[in-house]
């Protein structure tokens, strides 16, 4: 059976207006669209004119290959080669990634036509926040969602509300304090969050302006005390134990049912369930789990939000009596609107009106330049929410520490060698597809579409000096041709014959790979203002707000580097009222997912917690868990060998 064609992120934008996009080729030169084409360089004596068999599969290329030339001895040696001999395609934002873009759009079966899109405006007093005296959020603090808020709620809501998140952090408060306060000051830190953090109140609505699939935030000021304990009832929910049952099956429980539930957004778009326990051994063991929206907050968000809450009650435990300033009915209510988060363009000072949409067509054009490699190809739509499972590797910590002695020995990143070594897999798991010379390949490509990028560090006056509750990351994506990550299996290539680990393919393509991805990694880093530009006419471009929105293609599988906990969740909070401090002793995040053609089916998030790396990936039944076992195994193997051969010891 042939590869079935994939395009993840092709949008019915370039389909509708092609005749645009080729008018831009012809005028950047690229012949194929009528354009004069730079004089053509004389190649080199020692470089031949480039040939058909350069388009033609990898295994047609190698059976045209001059009879006395050395046989390749393997198809990873001539991949190297090949890697060696070509440079990683430059991201010149120029004609010819689009000039791909529309050949592949040419080999996809005809779409119905589309109606004309909405054009693309910036409202600056819309996307601010303003209190607002009639139509559906009268009496509310209210502005539109936009840039990457926009992308994740449209992405949402159009899928059964996949990709909402669920996040579980397991925490050890004191032996000498009882569950019970813990449940009582918690209640008080919930509404103190929401004075400090007054995105944790938002609701997202549709309809209050012209356009009816432009969502918007609404913040409701609290008329009364009652009111705000009304909202904590609503938002934070206590889980009693009713038997023996160990705290983390009670958590697994309780993430199927929500992942099973949508969020109504109108009402809320943040849960929190406090689970107690009553087995034996875990009675001062505690999990929060919190089900939220994507659109209102992200990894980073979380992990302060759980920080804040632990530290506020150490503070209500210190409160001398009813009239201490500490108790959250004493805070200026009306005041926190000044925290209300503005759209992340304001987050680092740039003008709302400037946007770069010849960037956000460059970036289009790389992604949809070919056929991406996939897990799954062959993924039926349907309809509903599903039934996610999760599992996850977790490296010792003399492991950890050896992956990321090896990594910096290199100058790369832990994220870039495992986002190497997840490229790795793919072609571990499709390797009967990819050897097989008899079947046509469709893809050319591996990329990694709007990975997210944490994007705090550039936050301008006044936002660079407070902590924030959002969701504050952009997105960049990566490309790399076909057979880059392609390699021969260690255990492979040491039953033939005696080889260095250094030299050993699987750990050469795992650093010819992650630097390849470590180039387009450091020049998102340096085009982060084109990023930002660009993400509001990208949307645009996707018909993010059109009722035909989201474009029928499989999403691609996800990948997010969260860092290191520590940096947002200290390993101990104290509180003064007892000699031991809150302990946070697990994390993990999950995501939701639906059955709708578009919803993510599979996504992998790596985190470094008390020294030990974590690879949790959440899947959709889709996926056997055999597959996301050896698919987790591959990567672990690459690393392992990859640490082995660049040790100091070695």
């Amino acid at each position: 059976m042939s590869g079935q064609p994939n395009i993840s992120v092709v949008s019915l934008y370039f389909v509708a207006l092609r005749n645009q996009i080729e008018a831009k080729l012809r005028a950047a030169g690229v012949p194929e669209f009528g354009g004069v084409p730079p004089p053509a360089e004389e190649p080199s004596s020692a470089e031949a004119p480039p040939s058909e068999a350069e388009h033609v599969s990898h295994d047609d290329h190698q059976s045209e290959t001059k009879s006395d030339e050395p046989e390749k001895e393997t198809l990873a040696d001539e991949a190297a080669e090949q890697a060696e001999e070509k440079p990683a395609e430059q991201d010149n934002e120029g004609a010819q990634a689009l000039a791909r873009a529309l050949e592949a759009l040419a080999a996809i079966p005809p779409t119905p036509e589309v109606p004309p899109m909405r054009p693309f405006q910036v409202v600056p007093e819309l996307l601010r926040w303003r209190l607002v005296h009639d139509g559906p959020a009268a009496g509310g603090w209210t502005r539109l969602l936009w840039s990457n808020e926009l992308y994740q709620e449209r992405r949402s809501i159009t899928t059964y509300r996949a990709e909402d998140m669920v996040t579980v952090t397991k925490v050890q408060i004191p032996s000498t304090m009882d569950p019970e306060r813990f449940v009582e000051l918690l209640r008080g830190a919930m509404i103190k969050l929401r004075f400090t953090y007054p995105m944790t109140a938002v609701t997202i609505e549709y309809g209050t302006t012209e356009c009816a699939n432009h969502p918007a935030f609404v913040y409701r000021v609290p008329k009364s005390y009652d009111d705000l304990e009304k909202w904590c009832k609503d938002t934070l929910s206590i889980e009693r134990p009713r038997d023996e049952t160990p705290l983390d099956d009670l958590i697994e429980q309780l993430r199927l049912g929500l992942i099973s539930n949508q969020l109504d957004i109108a009402k809320n778009t943040r849960r929190i369930h406090l689970i107690l326990s009553g087995h034996p051994d875990e009675q001062h063991t505690v999990a929060f789990v919190s089900h939220c929206t994507h659109a209102t907050t992200d990894a980073y968000s979380e992990l302060t939000i759980i920080r804040a809450l632990l530290e506020y009650v150490a503070d209500l435990d210190c409160a001398s009596g009813p009239d201490d300033d500490v108790l959250p009915q004493h805070l200026p209510w009306g005041e926190e609107v000044d925290s209300l988060t503005p759209v992340l363009q304001d987050l680092v000072g740039y003008d709302l009106k400037d946007v770069d949409s010849e960037a956000a067509v460059a970036i289009a054009g790389r992604v949809i330049a070919g056929y991406s490699l996939r897990l799954d190809p062959y993924k039926a739509p349907g309809i509903g929410r599903i039934h996610t499972e999760r599992t996850q590797l977790v490296f010792t910590p003399e492991q950890t520490n050896a992956i990321h002695v090896a990594a910096r020995s290199k100058g790369f990143t832990m994220t870039q060698v495992v986002d190497a070594a997840r490229h790795m897999a793919y072609m571990e798991m499709r390797r009967s597809y990819i050897e097989n010379p008899d079947v046509e390949k469709y893809e050319t490509l591996h990329t990694n579409f709007m990975m997210p990028f944490e994007v705090r560090k550039r936050f301008a006056a006044p936002w660079n000096t407070r902590k924030v509750v959002c969701n504050t990351t952009t997105g960049f994506s990566t490309v790399i041709p076909l057979m880059e990550p392609y390699f021969e299996r260690a255990d492979s290539e040491l039953a033939r014959h005696d080889v260095e680990l250094k030299d050993l393919s699987q750990v050469q393509t795992l650093c010819r790979t992650a630097e390849k991805l470590k180039e387009q990694y450091l020049k998102a880093y340096d085009d982060f203002e084109k990023l930002i530009k660009a993400q509001p006419p990208l949307g645009h471009m996707g018909g993010i707000l059109e009722d035909f929105y989201p474009p029928p293609d499989p999403s691609p599988e996800g990948f997010s580097s969260v860092g290191v906990l520590e940096n947002m969740l200290p390993r101990e909070i104290d509180i003064p009222t007892h000699e031991e401090p809150f302990r946070p002793i697990d994390w993990y995040v999950s995501l939701s997912m639906s059955r709708h053609i578009a919803s993510v089916h599979m996504t992998l998030h790596m985190w470094t917690h008390l020294d030990q790396m974590h690879l949790s990936i959440v899947y959709a039944d889709t996926y056997k868990r055999d597959f996301i076992v050896r698919f987790l195994e591959s990567i672990r193997i690459s690393l392992l060998l990859f640490a082995r051969a660049y040790a100091p010891s070695n």
